[in-house]
């Protein structure tokens, strides 16, 4: 309906229309967010997400063939090995945050 009332079918021009973002730069840069949140706070184990993340299953082995893809490994894969480190600077994460949404986006 919206590209009805607006006569135009092009998405980039509805969500410049609509002040919106796309659904998939959102998620991705949410989720690297996120990340970073978790990195710096690395020094408190006692939190929930900072142990499931370090957390490694006992007693199970993986499946045959092509192990999946970890959410970690698309960060190593961004942003580099050190990416804990880079965390630690809030300013520097999120700059790395926006870019990595924006390669996502195009």
């Amino acid at each position: 309906m919206l590209r009805k009332v607006s006569g135009t079918k092009s998405v980039l021009k509805l969500e410049e229309l609509t002040h919106t973002k796309d659904i998939g730069y959102t998620c991705k840069e949410l989720k690297i967010k996120y990340v970073g949140h978790i990195a710096r706070e690395q020094n408190q184990p006692e939190k929930w997400n900072v142990a499931a993340i370090n957390w490694i299953p006992y007693g199970q082995t993986r499946k045959k063939g092509r192990p999946a893809t970890r959410w970690v490994d698309e960060i190593v894969n961004r942003v580099g090995p050190q990416w804990m480190s880079v965390a630690q600077n809030r300013m520097r994460w999120k700059r790395v945050s926006e870019t990595h949404a924006s390669w996502w986006a195009n």
